[in-house]
């Protein structure tokens, strides 16, 4: 009889797993579907790292250099990313339900039909990031710099933008019910019929409307 051998990371608990990997550098390393849950990664260098499907629920990544890291389909939920450098990561389909993301850096970061209900993004950086298809329903976006993003078909039901800035984003069917839009920079927005917006709220013309009446 022939036992298989068993990649190293299951074999090990999580905990030692955890113990080898806290406080290195990390950059560049291949982490796919390890089982980081709880994790203090506070200030780590992830640069680059493949966590593609990791579960790092409830870790601690404060901090943490994550730009170009592959996290497509990791679940992220009440993990703390307070001021992490995520610019051009990789979250697509990420599950990042609660997740702390107040200051952190995510400019140009794909995040398409990432899970973000809940997530607190106060004063985050998405410049330029994709989230097409994200749920954003109850996340607080208040004082984030959404310039430039691509929202097409984003969920931000009952979500606090309070004071953001939305210049030159996207919201093509985006569904903008009972959000909180106080103070909001909407200048040169574009949007289409099927854009819900909060009940009694005028937005400013689509950018299409301004370079149909230059025409």
């Amino acid at each position: 009889m022939t036992f298989a051998i068993a990649p190293i990371h299951t074999t090990l608990t999580r905990w030692h797993l955890l113990s080898k990997l806290e406080g290195i550098d990390l950059s560049d390393r291949y982490l796919s579907y390890l089982d980081l849950r709880g994790g203090d990664f506070r200030g780590n260098n992830l640069q680059d790292a493949d966590l593609f499907g990791a579960n790092l629920k409830g870790a601690n990544l404060s901090g943490a250099n994550l730009t170009g890291a592959m996290l497509e389909f990791a679940v992220l939920n009440e993990a703390d990313l307070i001021g992490a450098d995520i610019q051009s990561g990789q979250l697509a389909s990420a599950i990042l339900i609660s997740v702390n993301l107040s200051g952190a850096r995510l400019n140009g970061a794909t995040l398409s039909n990432a899970k973000l209900n809940a997530a607190n993004l106060t004063a985050a950086d998405l410049t330029d990031a994709n989230l097409r298809n994200a749920n954003l329903s109850h996340a607080n976006l208040s004082h984030a710099n959404l310039s430039n993003v691509d929202f097409t078909s984003a969920n931000f039901t009952d979500a606090d933008l309070r004071l953001a800035i939305l210049s030159n984003a996207n919201l093509n069917d985006v569904n903008l019910s009972g959000a909180r839009l106080e103070g909001v920079n909407l200048e040169n927005i574009q949007y289409n019929a099927n854009t819900d917006w909060p009940e009694g709220f005028d937005p400013p013309p689509s950018r299409d409307s301004y370079d149909f009446n230059l025409q």
